[in-house]
């Protein structure tokens, strides 16, 4: 396993630690770029996945496929939430 200078770790064959799941909270943006400066909708995206947890009462790794790529575990979710009423 390797560490960058941004704390990022990764597996010599490309697979992210379990451990990084968390990674999942994190806007798809600011996970492909960490050097990103913060931005008030990353924090939105976050809470979006949280209330999205409550709602269908499953951790976010249940709601969609968790080794897909960023823009698609995104659009994974995003689909979820349209099955939910109202």
């Amino acid at each position: 396993m390797t560490v960058d200078e941004g704390n990022h770790y990764e597996y010599d064959d490309g697979r992210r630690p379990y451990f990084m799941e968390m990674d999942h909270y994190q806007h798809p943006e600011k996970r492909n770029n960490p050097k990103l400066r913060y931005s008030r909708g990353f924090d939105i995206y976050s809470l979006g996945c949280v209330l999205l947890e409550i709602a269908f009462w499953q951790p976010l790794s249940k709601l969609a496929q968790s080794d897909a790529e960023p823009e698609a575990f995104t659009r994974e979710l995003q689909d979820r939430a349209k099955q939910l009423p109202g």
